[in-house]
């Protein structure tokens, strides 16, 4: 009888182990689809000749977002990985020139990953991203306006997935984002020499994700 209740916790205890989707070496990759919304502040700092003053003013901005992800976990629920998210940001017609502008950016990052729940269906992992991003906002009217900027990104994520397959899952992450961009330029060398400009944003993002276990361990 002994030997039977000890086969069966044997069992028991390897059934469990192959439930565990994040073990060291598990490879997964992410497709997701989102939005984020931003509480803005866009600051600029013009100095020509005695004039010396700094503007300042707050907005809001959203953009729809599509990106792809890439983890390896390095020990048991810890994993490490990289993202690149592709932005388009909602805008509006200029009441003055009548045209619509565009705004897009990309961000790439590093990812760290903690799996708190590791289950054979589902999958809850908690962390943060930081890297850099890339803005190109172009106002499309005659005198081709552009403004560009180079910057730094970081957001926290909870990400809850549901292994609807075997080594497919679907979920969300929420997240809240954080870009600044330090020093914005323009394609007018005279607006460069004399104004001084930077743009930062913080807020909250929501995405649909498509999940697939490369690999498991």
């Amino acid at each position: 009888m002994k030997k039977i209740k000890l086969a069966i916790l044997l069992a028991g205890l390897s059934l469990a182990a192959k439930a565990q989707n994040f073990n060291k070496g598990s490879m997964s990759a992410d497709l997701q689809f989102g939005i984020d919304i931003y509480n803005t502040q866009y600051t600029t700092h013009y100095k020509i000749n005695s004039l010396d003053t700094t503007i300042v003013s707050t907005d809001r901005a959203g953009c729809k977002n599509v990106s792809l992800s890439y983890e390896y976990e390095v020990i048991k629920r810890l994993g490490i990985g990289v993202r690149a998210k592709f932005n388009n940001y909602f805008t509006s017609k200029d009441s003055l020139t009548q045209t619509t502008p565009t705004a897009k950016s990309q961000d790439y990052m590093l990812a760290v990953n903690y799996h708190l729940v590791d289950k054979d269906k589902f999958d809850l992992g908690a962390g943060i991203s930081f890297g850099g991003s890339h803005l190109l906002y172009k106002s499309n009217n005659t005198a081709n306006d552009i403004v560009t900027g180079n910057g730094s990104y970081f957001q926290f994520q909870l990400s809850p997935r549901f292994i609807i397959k075997k080594k497919v899952g679907l979920g969300i992450t929420l997240y809240s984002p954080i870009v600044n961009y330090t020093k914005m330029t323009t394609n007018n060398s005279t607006v460069n020499q004399y104004a001084f400009t930077k743009w930062k944003g913080s807020g909250t993002g929501f995405s649909f994700a498509l999940s697939y276990l490369i690999s498991t361990k």
